[in-house]
């Protein structure tokens, strides 16, 4: 198995860093439209380093965050519960 460099560990952790704010942000607002502008300018921005590893780490991170946020998102929009 690989290991991150130093370089690698700090991507990693802009990347879970970002998408912990983003979260949050969106459990206030439930703002889809900015959730992808953000995913997008964090996804620009790790593209540009052409670290393959963070590239895929970011790709599995929004796979697996964009089926909670959109239940979440059904959640709110049907009043099933109190979503915070």
């Amino acid at each position: 198995m690989n290991q991150l460099n130093n370089n690698q560990f700090e991507l990693i952790k802009k990347i879970n860093n970002t998408l912990w704010i983003i979260y949050k942000q969106f459990l206030n607002d439930f703002d889809m439209a900015a959730v992808n502008k953000q995913l997008l300018s964090l996804s620009e921005e790790i593209r540009q380093t052409k670290d393959k590893q963070a590239i895929q780490f970011l790709e599995s991170c929004i796979i697996a965050y964009t089926p909670v946020l959109n239940q979440l998102l059904e959640m709110k929009n049907n009043n099933k519960s109190e979503v915070k």
